[in-house]
């Protein structure tokens, strides 16, 4: 099954089943445990393989702040030492209230905020000047502020910039001058990047001379809802 594929159904399958369990009065002082393999890195080294366990881990993170104390997400990887240890982890960061959890060749993980002083910022990733940097929602205030930033600050010097109305929005005109006279070559167009078929072709124009590096989402639309009455078309 394709990624994306996989990652819609498998978020929509988790929706339901959180959804299902929250509506049983009989579960309402249990806790509901999510357990997913290789979704999550509890290290800068550390991949995330399962891309679609990885938007489950999204999903219920969200759900956990509408109702505190009833779910629990759990990491496992693929030694049979976390297997071993996941009742023994499972009781322990219940006792805690823990909300997350990564078992690690047996070892458990949480997350931690700590402080990080100004002198430990990594270096910023350098863009390839040659390549296409792609920002949509850019004549928003937001995209143009970011379009006018990576010029300026990190020599971006081929940007495709879209929105929905593209060319035609308010200040895409003056964006589009201010950025040519800072050195950029820019092309501002109109595109729906919820419309698959519209962003298809929208990259199919990005040029070989200049392939896409970069891509930043700044393009958005309010249509918030509570867990409860989320649906799998608006998630």
């Amino acid at each position: 099954m394709p990624v994306p594929s996989a990652v819609h159904g498998t978020a929509e399958r988790a929706l339901t089943l959180v959804q299902e369990w929250l509506a049983h009065e009989e579960f309402a002082d249990s806790r509901l445990v999510v357990v997913t393999r290789g979704a999550v890195a509890t290290s800068d080294e550390g991949d995330v393989r399962d891309l679609a366990g990885a938007a489950v881990w999204g999903l219920v993170r969200s759900a956990q702040n509408e109702h505190p104390d009833r779910l629990l997400l759990v990491d496992l990887d693929d030694q049979s030492a976390s297997w071993d240890a996941l009742s023994t982890a499972l009781a322990a960061a219940t006792d805690a209230g823990e909300t997350q959890l990564a078992l690690r060749d047996g070892s458990p993980y949480t997350p931690r905020l700590t402080r990080v002083s100004a002198d430990e910022r990594g270096e910023a990733p350098a863009l390839d000047p040659d390549g296409t940097v792609l920002v949509t929602g850019a004549t928003g205030t937001l995209g143009s502020l970011l379009a006018r930033h990576l010029v300026r600050e990190y020599g971006a010097r081929h940007l495709l910039l879209t929105s929905r109305s593209g060319p035609n929005a308010p200040g895409a005109t003056e964006l589009h001058a201010e950025l040519q006279a800072l050195g950029a070559s820019v092309t501002i167009t109109a595109c729906d990047t919820a419309d698959r078929d519209a962003l298809a072709s929208l990259l199919d124009t990005v040029p070989d001379a200049h392939p896409l590096t970069a891509v930043f989402h700044t393009a958005g639309v309010l249509d918030d809802t509570t867990l409860t009455n989320l649906t799998p078309e608006l998630y």
